[in-house]
C-alpha cells in the first residue's frame, strides 16, 4: 500500500514540476514580449506628431520592437513633446562657373548647379542624367569641346566633373583647343546665397525603460519649406534642386525616432 502511495505521490510531483515549467515559460515569454513593447505618446503640432509617429513605427519594426496604444501592455514608455516656430534662413547655391567660347569668337558665362545647402551639413542636388546647363543648344550642337585644365585655387576636381557632365550630354571632349567647336575656360566654383522659409523646433523625449532607467533626450529640428524670390540669375540652374528642399523636411524627425529607439534597444 505504501509503495502505491509513493508511486502516486511521485507522479503528482512530476506533474506539478511539468506544470510549473510550463507556467514559467509562459511568464518568461510574457516578460520578453513586454520588454520590447513601447507605449508612445507624442504632444505637439498635429502634422509633426503624425510624421514623427510614422518614423517611430518604421524604425521600431527594423529593431524588432513593438508599439502599442495600451500603456498596460508596454514595458517601456516614450513621451515626446514637440515645439515649433516659423523662421527664415539662408541657403547657398554652389555653382560651377565657366566662360564658354565658340570657334566664331562669341563668348558667354555659363553655370552648372553643384548643390544647394546651408553650409552646416544640409545639402541637396537634382540633376537630369544626360543634360548639361554649361552648353546652350543655341550656341552649339553636339560637337567637340575643349575644357581648360586651369581652375581657381578653391575649385579642385571641377575639370573632371565638367568633362563627365558634358560627355554624358553627348559632347565629345577634345584635348586641343584648335580641334574644338567650343571651349570652356575660367572654370571656378562660386556660391550664391538666397533666402528660404523654414520651421525650427525642438523635441523633448522622456524615456522610461523596462529595466527601470529614466532618460531625457532633446533634439533640435530644422525643416526647410520654400524658397523666397528673387534667387538671382546665376542660381536659376539650381531651381529644381531648390524645389526639393520642401521634400527633405522629415529628416530631422527621423533622426529623433532613430536616436530614441537606439537607446531603448539597449535595455530590452
Amino acid at each position: 500500500m505504501k509503495r502505491v502511495l509513493y508511486t502516486l505521490l511521485g507522479i503528482f510531483l512530476f506533474c506539478c514540476s511539468i506544470l510549473a515549467q510550463g507556467q514559467s515559460h509562459v511568464v518568461s515569454s510574457e516578460k520578453i514580449e513586454k520588454s520590447r513593447t513601447i507605449y508612445l505618446k507624442i504632444s505637439g503640432p498635429q502634422e509633426a506628431a503624425a510624421q514623427l509617429r510614422g518614423f517611430f513605427a518604421a524604425d521600431a519594426e527594423e529593431k524588432d520592437l513593438l508599439l502599442t496604444e495600451d500603456p498596460r501592455k508596454a514595458g517601456t514608455k516614450i513621451d515626446v513633446t514637440i515645439k515649433e516656430h516659423d523662421a527664415e534662413g539662408t541657403l547657398y547655391a554652389e555653382l560651377i562657373s565657366a566662360t564658354l567660347a565658340s570657334r566664331e569668337g562669341k563668348s558667354v558665362t555659363v553655370y552648372s548647379c553643384r548643390s544647394v545647402g546651408d553650409g552646416k551639413g544640409y545639402s541637396t542636388i537634382t540633376k537630369q542624367q544626360g543634360k548639361t546647363t554649361l552648353i546652350e543648344s543655341s550656341i552649339a550642337s553636339k560637337g567637340t569641346v575643349f575644357v581648360e585644365n586651369r581652375t581657381a585655387p578653391n575649385s579642385g576636381g571641377l575639370v573632371e566633373s565638367i568633362k563627365k557632365e558634358i560627355a554624358e550630354a553627348g559632347f565629345q571632349v577634345t584635348a586641343t583647343e584648335t580641334a574644338a567647336d567650343i571651349s570652356l575656360k575660367d572654370i571656378k566654383l562660386i556660391k550664391k546665397p538666397f533666402r528660404a522659409t523654414l520651421v525650427e523646433g525642438q523635441t523633448e523625449s522622456k524615456l522610461s525603460t523596462w529595466s527601470g532607467q529614466f532618460i531625457n533626450l532633446s533634439s533640435k529640428v530644422k525643416s526647410y519649406k520654400s524658397i523666397l524670390e528673387p534667387i538671382g540669375a546665376e542660381a536659376e540652374v539650381c531651381r529644381s534642386s531648390m524645389k526639393n528642399i520642401s521634400g527633405d523636411g522629415g529628416g530631422s524627425y527621423q533622426q529623433v525616432a532613430v536616436a530614441d529607439l537606439a537607446v531603448i534597444a539597449q535595455f530590452k
